[in-house]
């Protein structure tokens, strides 16, 4: 579990008597409107997060071109023109694929659809596809999720003969595609207050155009699928977002359409109700799994497939194409995690960089999200082939991942994202150049700590499915409205059990006379750092569930820390031996041979791996002795008498030669300084 920097929300306490106030006036729980206040949702703005109120959807003809976009698809409808929707193979793609091939196909009967292959096409648009739609007979290609970028593919597609309306959420460069209509409400001339669609959400508005209905009219028939792929790319679930994933959640609860319902029996999801987490992590992961494995025509099959018996066979496989990605993607972390012991000096790299042999281009952007919140890292995933090399990047807040690859753009073929994740290509040669100049460009900022976000403070007395009722209301969570973490203080762990063939931890917490069950979920009893008799602040989320009749309220770990040691000091201290380890020239006092010895009698006691947190606490260390005692356990790995794991834990190692203290590489370079 990483450690990371505890941010508590202050704002909460200003808005306690607005919140009271409010929560008179609407008849709701007094902490669902202090937590979304706290969060900066205006006073106005509260009735509709809270769905009390109907807030009227966006008008369809706001977005641009889409008047332009409505005549072009009925004109090829009126002519019976081949009509290609031209999706992308993610979970967004996928979703908007279906809801515009269904609707146009349940008015003309030349539709079809293409989604390229993740692994010999690639995203978007190419010239390859369109020289094939061509040779079968294309003339309109309406995009979905893609094409604002894709100036030069279009251009070639009108020397074909074929015409294009381009439906995109993508950000817009200073160019647009010289086509029949570019739908993208970020396009510069697009003055919606709110613009942040998914491809599936405007695909939607396309077709409510079309049909001359309103949103909230055509919402119930497609909610599903615009709440899936709105969900699944992690869009903001404010403004339009909530009403579609609200819509979605109601119908994934009352009456799921057949493609929804096999997923969720091959998913084995039998607590009700639904949240947005059911999307997540159930239906999204084995819609993606086919795009990512190089078979997203199986997931758009699914979603469009009205036969019972069929959908069941569909989810069965899409479900073995998720749990085939999850096989590899164990097998290319555990590769790096190897790499990364074998490498200990790469570990305090203040950016991660992997790369490996024939690694799976489709998953190894889920493997960089994982060691990035295993490692408390920005992170890079490279698949080398041959020559030829294909990243992945996943970043923490406050570095903009982007940013620090367009630094170095001068070694890469093709690069794109944004703040949080990435990715790129380049030639196989210049990956360590890379690592190196990513490395350096994150040297001139002060990196940020990775964040635990807290909403407040709570007894775990109050954790009860009264209070998950009221927290509900909240509902659908996700990106700009997640779900509320609190915290627990002091509480003594009693017990940690595994679950799940090992892969998970279902922890017994005790305070005074108040015992809880909380769940550490992909966490082994081998990576856990605490011990029964522990005393730990815990920041957990809360939901209630219905199983076989009986409520109960769900308890999931986000992040835990010693109550005794403060986690502040502890962060300034891991950023300061990280800075000598890699020979940077900072303050520090050098540790003495007597703390060496301190180190070296509470490991051997220990007999077992020993994380720095336990050993600054069992050596009463205050503040200021952090960094030294920390750099004492360094010291001792140096001489070769310790060793340290990935995840900061140390062990005393069988040692013939005794190297003297005074000649260890990291007390000269604290000498010299």
């Amino acid at each position: 579990m990483p450690r990371k920097q505890w941010l508590l929300n202050k704002n909460l306490a200003e808005h306690r008597h607005t919140a009271a106030t409010l929560a008179q006036e609407l008849e709701l729980p007094a902490l669902a409107a202090m937590l979304a206040l706290g969060r900066g949702i205006g006073e106005d703005e509260l009735p509709g997060l809270l769905g009390l109120a109907d807030e009227p959807l966006v008008n369809p003809y706001d977005l641009p071109d889409m008047e332009l976009a409505v005549e072009r698809v009925e004109l090829a409808i009126a002519r019976g023109e081949h009509i290609t929707v031209f999706g992308d193979y993610d979970a967004d793609g996928v979703t908007a694929t279906a809801l515009l091939t269904m609707y146009l196909q349940s008015r003309s009967e030349h539709v079809t659809w293409h989604i390229p292959n993740r692994q010999t096409e690639g995203y978007g648009l190419t010239m390859a596809a369109i020289d094939q739609l061509h040779a079968q007979g294309t003339q309109l290609i309406v995009t979905v999720d893609n094409g604002v970028s894709a100036i030069r593919e279009i251009a070639h597609a009108k020397a074909l003969g074929i015409e294009a309306v381009v439906t995109d959420h993508h950000q817009c460069g200073d160019e647009l595609p010289a086509c029949c209509a570019v739908v993208n409400p970020h396009r510069h001339d697009c003055d919606l207050p709110f613009k942040d669609y998914t491809g599936v959400a405007v695909a939607f508005l396309l077709v409510c155009a079309l049909e001359g209905s309103e949103p909230e009219e055509l919402l119930p028939h497609y909610a599903e699928l615009v709440a899936l792929g709105t969900i699944a790319d992690v869009a903001p679930l404010l403004g339009d977002n909530r009403a579609f994933a609200r819509a979605g959640l109601e119908m994934l609860n009352e009456n799921p359409g057949l493609p929804f319902s096999a997923l969720l029996r091959v998913a084995n999801a039998q607590r009700k109700p639904f949240g947005a987490s059911a999307f997540s992590f159930m239906l999204a992961p084995r819609i993606n799994a086919a795009g990512r494995m190089g078979l997203a025509n199986e997931a758009l099959e699914l979603l469009l497939c009205r036969d019972e018996a069929q959908t069941e066979i569909l989810a069965q496989k899409l479900d073995v194409y998720n749990h085939d990605r999850q096989l590899v993607e164990q097998e290319i972390f555990a590769q790096a995690a190897a790499w990364l012991e074998a490498n200990p000096a790469r570990q305090h790299d203040r950016v991660l960089v992997f790369a490996g042999e024939g690694w799976h281009e489709g998953v190894v952007g889920i493997v960089a999200a994982r060691l990035m919140e295993r490692c408390g890292k920005p992170v890079l995933m490279i698949t080398l082939n041959g020559e030829q090399a294909k990243g992945s990047g996943r970043s923490i807040p406050g570095f903009h991942l982007f940013h620090a690859l367009q630094n170095s753009a001068h070694l890469m073929q093709k690069f794109g994202g944004h703040e949080l994740a990435a990715g790129f290509s380049l030639p196989s040669a210049e990956v360590n150049k890379l690592r190196e100049e990513i490395n350096a460009y994150a040297a001139q900022m002060d990196m940020p700590f990775p964040a635990q976000h807290v909403d407040c403070k709570l007894k775990p007395a109050h954790l009860t499915t009264d209070l998950a009722d009221e927290l509900a209301l909240l509902e659908p969570f996700g990106q700009g409205n997640p779900q509320p973490v609190f915290a627990l203080s002091k509480m003594t762990l009693l017990a940690a059990t595994p679950v799940g063939e090992g892969k998970h931890l279902r922890l017994t917490f005790e305070q005074t006379s108040t015992r809880i069950t909380v769940m550490a979920f992909r966490t082994t009893i081998e990576d856990f750092a605490f011990a029964a008799g522990d005393v730990l602040d815990l920041a957990v989320t809360l939901e209630a569930n219905e199983f076989r009749g009986q409520r109960d309220v769900s308890l999931i770990l986000k992040n835990a820390k010693f109550s005794l040691l403060p986690n502040d000091a502890l962060l300034q201290a891991q950023r300061t031996v990280e800075q000598i380890l890699r020979r940077e020239l900072v303050q520090v006092a050098c540790p003495t041979r007597e703390d060496g010895a301190a180190i070296f009698r509470l490991l051997k006691a220990a007999q077992k791996p020993v994380a720095i947190e336990r050993m600054l606490l069992q050596t009463q260390a205050s503040e200021i002795d952090f960094a030294r005692l920390w750099l004492a356990a360094e010291v001792l790995r140096e001489l070769g008498l310790a060793a340290s794991d990935a995840q900061g834990r140390y062990a005393l190692v069988p040692c013939s030669e005794k190297t003297p203290w005074e000649q260890a590489p990291m007390y000269l370079f604290l000498q010299k300084k």
